[in-house]
């Protein structure tokens, strides 16, 4: 079964090391979408909910390796929730991820 481009992002992204420079350009060539629009819709909640880090134009390093199993509803819900929530989040992930 072939991954939804949700499922495809996070395994592109998961595949930098920590602090690793990610291009847009690379995401666009090594994830399969409908359209364009969806691929950067789901790298705009990565870095809404602090997993990237912009470092320039196009360019983001991975902070956090994003969990397999995130679906769509909660990396929106860390998206759009409070810092103090973002913050206890990833606390728990950089304990997971050492």
């Amino acid at each position: 079964m072939k991954d939804s481009t949700f499922k495809s992002c996070i395994k592109f992204f998961n595949s930098f090391s920590k602090d690793e420079i990610i291009t847009r350009k690379d995401l666009i060539k090594s994830v399969a979408a409908n359209g364009q629009w969806t691929r950067d819709t789901y790298r705009n909640l990565f870095f809404q909910a602090g997993y990237l880090e912009k470092v320039g134009a196009g360019k983001y390093k991975l902070i956090y390796k994003i969990p397999e199993n995130m679906t769509t509803k909660q990396i929106t819900k860390e998206a759009y929730s409070s810092d103090l929530l973002k913050f206890l989040i990833h606390l728990n992930q950089g304990e997971k991820n050492e």
